[in-house]
């Protein structure tokens, strides 16, 4: 049974994609959404990939000889220009796990992990670093070793996937991690308000806890997720520490700022300064509506821009939802050896190509 199992190194990273297509090399994360312009030192050393591939991988970033997973939380909360300068200090590399599509025998999502292990390596022969495929071996001590060994290096864990498996969304594959994930509720925060230190979350058995100490990145984000100030208390978690406890409830992952000049909802932002967004008309923002707003339309469409951005995104309520958009821009890049250009749709979608 032993070599039945292949067993690779499970990084603390962002999971993404990465498609190289004729069109260029792109960047897409597990939702869907296209990240290319945050994660640029990724996107221009895979187009020297052949057109074809599609890679599943983790972007990690190390730090001091460790992951460093604080670090990519602050590239992806961060605006693309932003990014730009994180990469200077702290580059990325892309750890890639699996092989979906190959240059010569297309989609390979059906075929056993062996197999399209093997391609994977094929893909990657003759790639340098920063794109490099994970280790992997169907030997039980091997993958003991790394276990214990790498552990101080901030890996996750093992990835247990069946050799003969194909490739299908979602958990199908075992993770043996150093400690597993529990979903929580937040009921208070210790520190400032605009800044809190930490979260105090409800454990599923009722018991309260207090998180590590956030990073800044995930304090702006918790930040923008407590209620409006209100009649508060101090309570105790169980390890001594006293926070504060909001009367009005919790202050639960789902609780969202409210804006004054708020017309149909607000934009799904997860990260960042919301108050640097800004509400603006269609035709401000650069956007040929199909034809002029009508009354028995609904509310009028309304227009978030996030100007730290580059190119500025957008956020644009349509048909009852918030539809990503972005002004088209064009961004040229260089690493030393050969220019690139960075084509952004206004369907949000961002392509690296030679600059002719």
């Amino acid at each position: 049974m032993a070599h039945e199992t292949h067993r690779s190194l499970e990084n603390d990273g962002h999971r993404a994609v990465l498609i190289r297509d004729t069109a260029g090399a792109r960047l897409q994360s597990r939702s869907g959404r296209i990240v290319t312009s945050w994660w640029m030192d990724i996107a221009l050393p895979a187009m020297a990939l052949l057109p074809g591939p599609v890679l599943d991988g983790e972007l990690v970033i190390w730090r001091g000889g460790a992951l460093d997973f604080g670090a990519v939380q602050s590239r992806a909360a961060s605006s693309p220009a932003r990014a730009r300068t994180l990469a200077e200090g702290l580059a990325a590399a892309y750890a890639v796990g699996d092989c979906l599509s190959h240059p010569v025998h297309g989609d390979v999502r059906g075929r056993p992990y062996l197999e399209r292990r093997a391609f994977l390596l094929d893909v990657l022969a003759d790639i340098p670093p920063p794109i490099q495929a994970v280790p992997a071996s169907d030997d039980v001590g091997t993958a003991r070793d790394w276990y214990d060994s790498l552990r101080p290096l901030n890996f996750d864990g093992v990835v247990c996937k069946r050799a003969s498996s194909p490739y299908r969304p979602g958990r199908v594959w075992v993770k043996v991690r150093h400690s597993e994930p529990v979903d929580a509720v937040v009921v208070g925060f210790t520190g400032p308000r605009s800044r809190p230190r930490a979260l105090v979350v409800r454990l599923p058995d009722g018991s309260r806890a207090l998180s590590h100490r956030l990073t800044a990145p995930l304090a702006a984000q918790a930040a923008e997720l407590l209620p409006e100030p209100g009649t508060s208390r101090f309570a105790s978690t169980r390890d001594g520490e006293r926070s504060r406890r909001e009367r009005a409830g919790a202050c639960g992952g789902s609780a969202r700022r409210q804006y004054p000049h708020r017309t149909v909802g607000h934009p799904p932002f997860t990260c960042g300064n919301r108050s640097r967004i800004k509400q603006v008309s269609e035709e401000r923002a650069g956007l040929e509506p199909a034809r002029p707003w009508r009354p028995e339309d609904g509310p009028r469409p309304v227009v978030w821009t996030w100007p730290a951005t580059d190119p500025p995104a957008l956020w644009v309520w349509s048909r009852g939802s918030w539809r990503w958009a972005s002004v088209a821009a064009r961004l040229d890049w260089a690493d030393g050896r050969r220019a690139y250009t960075v084509t952004v749709d206004l369907d949000g979608s961002t392509t690296v190509t030679h600059r002719t």
